[in-house]
Parts: C-alpha cells; structure tokens; sequence
C-alpha cells in the first residue's frame, strides 16, 4: 500500500512541475488518468499540446495580469499575507531537515508544491508515518485546500483542476488509510 502512495506522490509532484518532457509524455498522462479513475473522477481524455500545458501553467502559477491566480507556494497561504518565502517556507524548511534532508534545488523554493509532494514520498519510502502525520496535520493539507479553492476558482485548465482535485484526493486517502 505504502508503494502505491509513493509513486502516487512521486506523480503528482511531477505534474505540478512545468511541463517538461517527462510530464508531457503519453505515459504520464496514462498514470494520470490512472489515478483519475481510482479516484472515480473522469477527465473526458488527456490530449493536450505542450504549449497549451505551458501557457496553462504559466498562467495558472506564475504570472498573469491582475495577479497569479493560485501560487504553488506554501508561504503565500500559511502567513495570510500573500507573501513569498514567509512563515510556509520556514515550516516546509524544518520538516525537511527534521528528515535529515537538505533540499537542494535552485529552481524549486522548499515550500513550492511539487517539492513538498515529494517530500511526502520520501516520509514514505522512509517510513516516517509519524513525522509525515505532523507534516500534513501541521501544514500541507492546511494550506493546500487554499490552493485548491484558488485553482478551481481561476477558471483553471481541464489539466491543472484534474490535478488540484486528484491531489485533495489522494491526500484525504492517506491520511485515511495511512496515518489514521
């Protein structure tokens, strides 16, 4: 169960990156959908062009007149405030080096969303159900059910609330069956 979870969030993470050719591709969609039916959602088909992904996205989660819609990072919804790099970054931040692990990219900040997606699969290859339980209790699922109110309110692509709403999804099924 723990490895259907792991790739589940390992996915997941990787479909709220900017598209690329490892999210683009036919068989990432087949997982995708994958999940869409276990979940009981349909999605009508996954065929889409590349750029209208990274139109899609970009508008969604990085820049758009009038502002961005639904920012992929923690700190935008924990502090209330709107601001980057605030109080969700500092959260994420801890939890990670409690987990003794140190995260390295330079192109995603701690406490973007697909970054904190793949922590939640590393607690569990771990087995850290503990430490995990405290992460989601104490921040992911906080703020993401903000994010996922902002993404289904931006008129969002058939894609993103897809995955917005597999996400809720998944979530709310480990802490089910998992943490408990």
């Amino acid at each position: 169960m723990l490895s259907d979870f792991i790739l589940i969030f390992r996915l997941l993470a990787s479909g709220f990156s900017y598209p690329c050719k490892e999210n683009l591709s036919p068989t990432f969609f087949r997982a995708v959908e994958k999940l869409a039916e276990n979940a009981g959602i349909e999605t009508g088909g996954l065929l889409f062009s590349p750029d209208e992904l990274k139109e899609a996205y970009t508008r969604l989660f990085i820049n758009s007149p009038g502002g961005i819609p639904a920012p992929l990072y923690a700190s935008v919804y924990v502090s209330g405030q709107g601001l980057l790099m605030q109080d969700g970054y500092g959260q994420a931040r801890a939890f990670y080096l409690r987990a003794g692990i140190e995260p390295a990219s330079e192109e995603e900040p701690a406490d973007s969303l697909p970054m904190e997606l793949l922590f939640v699969a590393i607690l569990l290859e771990k087995e850290a159900l503990d430490l995990l339980s405290e992460f989601l209790g104490e921040h992911l699922r906080k703020w993401f059910q903000l994010f996922e109110q902002r993404v289904q309110a931006a008129d969002p692509h058939p894609y993103y609330s897809l995955l917005a709403r597999l996400t809720l999804f998944y979530l709310t099924k480990l802490n089910e069956e998992v943490i408990g």
